[in-house]
C-alpha cells in the first residue's frame, strides 16, 4: 500500500461519512417540518374552533399556529433547499484515461528538460479523483452544517411558543378587535 492508496481510502471514507451526515441532517429536517406543519395546522384548527366561544384562547392558538408555520417555512427554506454538491465518485474516469495519457506525455516532455522524474499518468489520474472526493466531502459538510444550523435555530425558537401564545392573548385582551391599542 502506497501513499496514494492511503489517501484514496481516507478520502473516500471521509466523503462517505460526510454524505451520511448530510442525509441524516435532511432526514431530521423533514421530520421537524412534518411536526411543525402538523402542529401548526392543529393549533390553527383549535383557534378556529374556539373563535366564537373563547376568543382569547383562539388568538393564542392562532398566534402559535402562525409562529409554527413560520418555523416550518424557515426549515424548508434554509434546511431543505437544494445544495450544490458534487459526486465523490468521479464519473467517466476511465473514459478520460486517453486524455490523461496525452497530458502525461506532454508533462513528461516538459519535466525531462527540468528534472529527471517521470510522471505516472495513473498516479495523476488517481490524485485527481482524490481531489474530487475531497471537494465533495467539503461540500457535503457545508450543506449539512447549513441544515443543522437552521434546525438548531428553529428548535430554540419553538421553545418560545408559550410566550408567543401569551403575547397574542395579552394583546387581544388589551386591544380586542380594534386596530388602535392606546395605553398598552
Amino acid at each position: 500500500m502506497n501513499e496514494i492508496d492511503i489517501a484514496e481510502f481516507n478520502t473516500r471514507a471521509a466523503a462517505a461519512f460526510s454524505l451520511a451526515g448530510l442525509e441524516a441532517a435532511r432526514q431530521r429536517a423533514h421530520a421537524l417540518l412534518l411536526v411543525l406543519l402538523g402542529g401548526g395546522g392543529g393549533l390553527g384548527m383549535l383557534g378556529l374552533g374556539k373563535w366564537n366561544s373563547e376568543p382569547i384562547l383562539a388568538v393564542a392558538a392562532l398566534s402559535a399556529s402562525a409562529y409554527w408555520f413560520a418555523g416550518a417555512a424557515w426549515v424548508a427554506w434554509h434546511g431543505l433547499s437544494t445544495a450544490a454538491v458534487r459526486s465523490w465518485a468521479t464519473p467517466g474516469l476511465l473514459a478520460k484515461f486517453d486524455e490523461w495519457q496525452d497530458y502525461a506525455k506532454q508533462a513528461q516532455a516538459e519535466a525531462a528538460s527540468v528534472t529527471e522524474q517521470a510522471i505516472d499518468p495513473i498516479a495523476e489520474l488517481r490524485k485527481s479523483a482524490i481531489r474530487n472526493a475531497e471537494l465533495a466531502a467539503d461540500e457535503y459538510r457545508a450543506a449539512s452544517t447549513r441544515t443543522y444550523r437552521a434546525l438548531d435555530l428553529v428548535f430554540r425558537l419553538m421553545s418560545a411558543t408559550p410566550l408567543v401564545s401569551l403575547l397574542g392573548a395579552w394583546c387581544f385582551s388589551r386591544c380586542g378587535w380594534g386596530l388602535s391599542c392606546g395605553g398598552l
